[in-house]
């Protein structure tokens, strides 16, 4: 399919290459007082290939590196159909600037996992597969878990808790169905993606057809139990190209923290406030799009 010039053609068709860039306070009583705020960027779904225009994925990269969080987290779905566009793959992840971590998802798996996470590492990427690793940030340390990819069953959550340590957690799980398991783990905030936000949005149809699908956590913040899950609606598509509104590619920007940590005000959800009116980071306040040219 050819990629539509016109700004008005493109977003009408659903190719679009804005990405809206979202940015929350997170503030759970599982993170110890005095814990110090991790600022983190959250990408998912990129889907490499004809289904995702790359001027997309280049922007997407580019506002993640603006924002320069202390770490970026990636909850899978990087190709859609083929193996064959793994190297724009690693290309465009290689431009990253931060720490990344990721895990796999079920495109991931569909089409060849070992050759994904490859290019994954080749990029600089750590691949948690069923796996823990230690991170620390300005003299804090956290725990990142990265659960393998529950749609194909290859996920192994004891395995990816079996690391000692009592750091707080933040979880990735292309799959947000797990985090009921997560939270019994004393997760501090889970990070998902996979249902692209239901894609083509149209009057609850789509969602009613998800949940019916078995999916109960499909677009933006939910709470389960004390663990705040965050399902992203990624930037790439897979089965047909089209996005529309409410759920356009995304990134998103997240401060977790410790409760009565600076900025702590709660806007809306139990714990997470929005940065719609707050000079912070990361500068600019709010939710906003940028056109990529």
């Amino acid at each position: 399919m050819k990629r539509p010039t016109d700004p008005a053609l493109a977003r009408a068709l659903g190719r679009s290459t804005v990405i809206s860039r979202h940015f929350y306070r997170v503030r759970s009583a599982r993170i110890p007082a005095g814990h110090r705020v991790l600022r983190l960027a959250h990408l998912t779904d990129v889907h490499v290939g004809r289904m995702t225009p790359e001027a997309r994925l280049e922007g997407a990269i580019d506002a993640i590196n603006a924002l320069a969080p202390d770490v970026v987290c990636m909850t899978g779905d990087y190709v859609a159909h083929s193996l064959q566009y793994l190297p724009r793959l690693t290309h465009h992840l290689g431009r990253l600037t931060a720490p990344t971590f990721a895990t796999l998802g079920n495109h991931d798996h569909w089409h060849g996992a070992p050759a994904v996470a490859r290019a994954l590492e080749h990029a600089g990427v750590t691949v948690l597969v069923n796996r823990s690793v230690r991170f620390e940030a300005g003299g804090s340390a956290w725990r990142i878990v990265g659960i393998d990819d529950a749609v194909t069953g290859h996920h192994d959550v004891d395995r990816a808790w079996s690391e000692p340590g009592d750091e707080p957690s933040l979880v990735l799980s292309h799959l947000a169905e797990l985090a009921s398991v997560a939270d019994r783990r004393g997760a501090a905030l889970v990070l998902s993606g996979h249902t692209h936000g239901g894609q083509i949005p149209n009057g609850g149809v789509v969602e009613r057809v998800m949940r019916r699908m078995g999916h109960r956590y499909i677009l933006g913040w939910y709470t389960v139990g004390e663990t705040p899950v965050y399902v992203n609606r990624g930037i790439g598509a897979a089965v047909f190209p089209w996005r529309t509104q409410p759920a356009s590619a995304e990134v998103a920007g997240i401060e977790l923290g410790p409760v009565g940590a600076p900025g702590a005000a709660v806007a809306f959800g139990e714990g997470v406030e929005e940065l719609r009116s707050v000079v912070a980071w990361p500068g600019p306040p709010g939710t906003f799009s940028d056109e990529i040219a």
